[in-house]
């Protein structure tokens, strides 16, 4: 339960952008399944997105 916040953190990080119809990303879980954490790094550059989507 206390790694939630990180998994919901690295799940809103990857959505696909509003131009993209579905991304593909690695996924890092538990083997029990308890817990999948999205393990990827956004490409895109928050202040731009903002700028151009905000």
């Amino acid at each position: 339960l206390k790694y939630m916040p990180h998994a919901v953190l690295k799940l809103m990080e990857n959505m696909p952008m509003p131009w993209e119809q579905m991304r593909d990303v690695k996924v890092l879980y538990h083997i029990t399944g308890a817990i999948t954490f999205v393990n990827e790094i956004p490409w895109v550059v928050e202040p731009v997105y903002i700028a151009q989507w905000g």
